[in-house]
């Protein structure tokens, strides 16, 4: 059964990645015999999320397929119609895995660690879901409550870049502005995260008439 559902999981991955190719590249991979198609590759994961008790390989093709239809459609092709499935699923993971704190007894810090980092992708799940319905005001309890989590630090800049645009929708320039500031010194897209910081003050200061606002924001664009 195991065999199987990894050799499922793997099939189902080779094809959403072959059938989401740029069709150049694409023709060059089915010249060379690899073909892919998305139905196929959901199929497979479905059978392996659903149908295979395959434990932790049938958790993890769960979350491909959450994410999937979360993050990789809506970004890259058109917003699903309903996601009550995926949001069905949410639910009942973060019941099963809220966030806990963490325990002394070394024997259990491995479990506690897989324990944090499936409520937090499962917690990030949740907020998308939120934003895609348009519910951003839930989209943002969510993810402040992510936040005050005091284990999930190597996660806080994609909790911070959901909130930007969560408290852009609303027009909380104010808040876009600290949650940038927030992540504007992390490693990571220092650049992206100074520009987005620099147009929400060149907007506000537009709004409020404040000219010292605009001058900020033009010395961050220089």
């Amino acid at each position: 059964m195991y065999f199987y559902a990894h050799a499922r999981f793997a099939n189902g991955i080779i094809n959403l990645v072959i059938s989401h190719t740029p069709p150049k590249f694409l023709r060059i991979m089915n010249f060379l015999g690899y073909q892919g198609t998305e139905s196929v590759g959901l199929n497979e994961l479905n059978r392996v999320a659903f149908e295979m008790p395959a434990g932790f390989t049938s958790k993890m093709s769960q979350l491909l397929l959450i994410y999937y239809w979360v993050y990789a459609k809506p970004h890259g092709e058109n917003i699903p119609d309903d996601l009550s499935l995926c949001k069905q699923l949410v639910e009942a993971e973060l019941k099963l895995f809220p966030q806990v704190k963490i325990k002394k007894l070394k024997f259990v810090v491995l479990i506690f660690k897989l324990n944090i980092f499936q409520s937090m992708l499962y917690g990030l799940a949740k907020a998308k879901i939120a934003q895609i319905n348009g519910n951003f005001d839930e989209a943002i309890v969510t993810l402040n409550g992510l936040l005050k989590a005091p284990h999930l630090k190597s996660a806080y800049k994609a909790f911070y870049f959901e909130l930007i645009w969560c408290h852009a929708v609303n027009l909380d320039w104010d808040a876009c502005i600290e949650c940038s500031e927030r992540i504007r010194s992390s490693k990571h897209s220092p650049v992206c995260t100074a520009f987005l910081s620099a147009v929400f003050r060149y907007v506000k200061g537009v709004e409020s008439g404040d000219q010292a606002m605009l001058d900020q924001a033009t010395k961050e664009f220089e």
